[in-house]
Order: structure tokens, then C-alpha cells, then sequence
């Protein structure tokens, strides 16, 4: 049985889950595009669960800041700015051999309130060094709201370009 890290689980969330229950029937559908909007980078969710991940949904966004908060914008995976290449690497690097599938991100935007205090009441865990690492990733990756592709209505011809668009994209990477 997998966990994904959907909406506002972290991977702290999840390792209590695994750890209150089963290490040996649960695991994790790692959707790495779900990590951001939690307060960690999809290299900080990896390390703290790598043991438990057997499904890898791979999303990538782009990231545009706003006054108060981040928003987190659907594109072609490979488009976005979260670093899809590196991660992939990542994986490599470390004989991931488990499965992986193609998960675009929501045609709403994504918004997460990492500008304001509250917003991080709900992650105990996480310290200064941890935000530091987090908003380092963040602010290097943000592109200015302008960058934005045109919106399209969705519909089934543009979801069915935009997956085979990831799919060549995903076979160009290095």
C-alpha cells in the first residue's frame, strides 16, 4: 500500500505514518512535484524517505513568487523549474529501480503561503537550516509571472499534447 505525499503531507508526515503502522506493507507514491508546496525541495523529501519509495510520480512546475506566497503553475514536464533533470540523475545515481509514471500538474495553480509565519505552524519539523535550504532552492528557481505560458482551456487535445511533449522531453534528458 502506497502513501502519496498529496496536498499538505510532508515526508515527516508520512515516515510517522509508516513508522506508527507498517514498515512492511506501506510505502510511498512519491509525487515530486508535492514536495515543494510542503516546505521541502524534492531533494530534501528524497533523502528523508529513499527507503520507502516504490512509485515516483514525476510533475514538474513552474514556481512564481508573489507577494506573500508561491505559486506553483502546470507545465510540460521538462518546462518547469524545479529541476527535473537533477532529480532524475538522482535517481540514477542511486539504482532507483522501482516505477515511475508521468503525473501533470492540476490545470488550478498550485499556492503555497511560505511568506507568512502561520504557514510553517504546521511543519514542526522543519528548522532554520532546513527552511534555509528550502527558500535557497526556491528563490534560485523563481521565474517572473511574465515567463507564464498562455493558459489553454483544458481539453483532451491539449492534455494529450502536453504528455507526449513530457514524454519527448523526458527521453532528451541527460
Amino acid at each position: 500500500l502506497l502513501i502519496e505525499n498529496h496536498q499538505d503531507l510532508n515526508s515527516y508526515d508520512i515516515l510517522n505514518i509508516i513508522d506508527t503502522i507498517s514498515s512492511s506493507c506501506i510505502g510511498v507514491n512519491w509525487d515530486i512535484g508535492n514536495s515543494l508546496p510542503t516546505g521541502e525541495t524534492p531533494l530534501q523529501f528524497y533523502e528523508n524517505l529513499k527507503d520507502h519509495i516504490y512509485n515516483i510520480h514525476i510533475k514538474d512546475y513552474k514556481i512564481v513568487k508573489n507577494e506573500n506566497s508561491i505559486e506553483f503553475h502546470r507545465c510540460v514536464i521538462g518546462k518547469g523549474n524545479i529541476g527535473i533533470n537533477e532529480i532524475l540523475q538522482l535517481f540514477m545515481k542511486n539504482n532507483y529501480s522501482h516505477s515511475m509514471s508521468i503525473e501533470l500538474g492540476a490545470y488550478e495553480k498550485r499556492v503555497s503561503y511560505v511568506f507568512q509565519k502561520e504557514y510553517w505552524n504546521s511543519y514542526p519539523h522543519y528548522d532554520d537550516n532546513h527552511k534555509s535550504g528550502y527558500f535557497d532552492f526556491v528563490n534560485s528557481r523563481i521565474i517572473n509571472v511574465a515567463s507564464l505560458d498562455k493558459v489553454e482551456i483544458p481539453n483532451k487535445k491539449f492534455e494529450l499534447f502536453q504528455i507526449e511533449e513530457s514524454i519527448r522531453n523526458l527521453k532528451n534528458l541527460n
